[in-house]
């Protein structure tokens, strides 16, 4: 069982981490959120911030039932794995070799650094089973963190950032912050 304060305290996550829910809808960039890239040539772009939907229905489900089943697991793996997936081509059509400044490789590396460390995480995490019913939902929030930091270097490069920038931003601190507190839970629950 729970302790009280830990149940309290991913309770106030995942209230903080319904900013990237509201950011979905809010102007991203250019008067453009991440839904009105759905229905433009940037679909791929905007999609995987619509992580924060099952990450939030995902956290709530552990909050309020011992595990995820096994179909919501393999919704969550696959939903992260397809967010990594959809931006392969995106690099390779908006990135071409004739780079002309180094600064145009730093959104793509973040994105690439965020992401192999967060996946060694979560593997070893699973390995280990340290991440124990919150690895599905990390998987996600991973995703979702590196996603997020390559598009805000990506757009912070030009300054076009809008309230919808900053509260993807925020979400993805808080749910760095949620990855950990699963992380400190499970080592006290030792």
């Amino acid at each position: 069982m729970q302790d009280v304060k830990q149940i309290r305290v991913q309770q106030a996550l995942i209230v903080a981490g319904l900013a990237g829910v509201v950011a979905v809808f809010l102007p991203f960039t250019e008067n453009i959120s991440p839904f009105d890239t759905l229905y433009r040539s940037l679909w791929q772009l905007g999609l995987p911030f619509f992580l924060a939907l099952p990450i939030t229905a995902a956290s709530v489900r552990l909050l309020l039932s011992a595990s995820l089943s096994t179909a919501e697991k393999t919704f969550a793996y696959v939903m992260s794995l397809g967010a990594i997936i959809i931006l392969f081509p995106f690099f390779e059509e908006f990135f071409p070799f004739e780079v002309q400044y180094a600064i145009e490789f730093i959104p793509i590396a973040l994105y690439c650094v965020v992401l192999i460390v967060g996946l060694a995480y979560l593997v070893v995490g699973l390995k280990s089973r340290n991440l124990g019913k919150h690895a599905p939902v990390t998987a996600m929030q991973i995703v979702y963190i590196a996603h997020c930091s390559f598009l805000l270097t990506l757009f912070y490069i030009d300054s076009r950032l809008q309230a919808g920038a900053y509260l993807t931003l925020f979400a993805a601190v808080v749910y760095l912050v949620q990855i950990l507190s699963y992380h400190m839970c499970r080592r006290s629950v030792r």
